[in-house]
């Protein structure tokens, strides 16, 4: 008898629990390609949900894409049953978190909101993302661009910022939100001083 998902899961995680799922990990594990993808197309969406509900402000692109790129690897070498790979994911993500929260505690300038970015940068009462983007620290600022592997978005974003644009102005400049631009920097100025502990 095909096994069922539980009615009081969320659809995204009931998923996990289907012979659907086990199928497709079973089919990865040999080497199958398209049950690969299929595994794939089902963990990513569920992970997203379960990062989603532990980590607030944050932008989860890159940790569910590290994730998932996690347990590909780990396949080959994971001696568990079907059903136990799904846990085993979710701990992969857990761990992840884990590490999120201890590195913010580490720094105690990492803003855990967009929402804690001032619109504009104030050059009375500067923040140090304000210093960062200061025409002193210009030649400091694009040497850490280059080493933070920020997207094309997110120098675009730094850029303007650098350029004194409020995050109002760089969303209509852009044609985006002024919630993505204020992600978008957000995500920039954390890897920028990322860097900048790295290189110091």
């Amino acid at each position: 008898m095909a096994r069922q998902a539980p009615h009081n899961l969320p659809a995204v995680y009931a998923a996990l629990t289907t012979d659907s799922f086990l199928g497709a990990v079973a089919g990865a594990r040999l080497g199958d390609s398209q049950a690969l993808t299929a595994m794939v197309n089902l963990l990513a969406p569920a992970i997203r949900a379960y990062c989603q509900t532990r980590l607030r402000y944050v932008e989860i692109d890159d940790l569910v894409q590290d994730v998932l790129i996690d347990a590909i690897a780990a396949l080959p070498r994971f001696t568990g049953s079907d059903e136990m790979f799904r846990k085993y994911v979710y701990a992969i993500a857990s761990n992840k978190i884990i590490d999120i929260y201890r590195d913010a505690r580490r720094s105690r300038e990492i803003s855990t909101s967009p929402a804690d970015l001032p619109d504009r940068p104030d050059a009375t009462n500067p923040t140090p993302e304000d210093a960062a983007l200061g025409h002193e620290n210009r030649r400091h600022l694009a040497a850490l661009i280059e080493h933070a592997k920020l997207s094309p978005a997110e120098r675009q974003v730094i850029a303007l910022r650098s350029r004194g644009l409020a995050l109002v102005e760089i969303a209509q400049q852009l044609d985006k939100s002024a919630v993505y631009v204020r992600v978008a920097s957000h995500r920039a100025m954390r890897k920028l001083r990322s860097t900048h502990d790295r290189r110091s």
